[in-house]
């Protein structure tokens, strides 16, 4: 009898390491959202950065807001920073 309680409780250690260690090296839920939406904003600045880019060799100046670039030249990722 003692020895399926000592079985039972080395069994549950193992499974506590390792799920500690599996959450320890892949990151918490709240760490990957952040990644994920880190990636997300560095794709909508490089997207930005190329409408003006663009948008300079069409006309050989700045936009002065970004009203100019919207619709064909401009079109990110439909995520609200604000409520992050």
């Amino acid at each position: 009898m003692i020895r399926h309680i000592i079985g039972i409780v080395i069994l549950t250690v193992v499974v506590v390491v390792v799920a500690v260690w599996g959450i320890y090296f892949s990151g918490s839920p709240m760490e990957n959202r952040n990644i994920r939406y880190d990636e997300i904003r560095l794709r909508d600045l490089n997207t930005i950065k190329t409408a003006v880019d663009d948008y300079y060799q069409d006309y050989y100046k700045l936009p002065t807001t970004i009203s100019p670039l919207l619709g064909n030249r401009l079109q990110l990722q439909n995520c609200d920073y604000n409520q992050l």
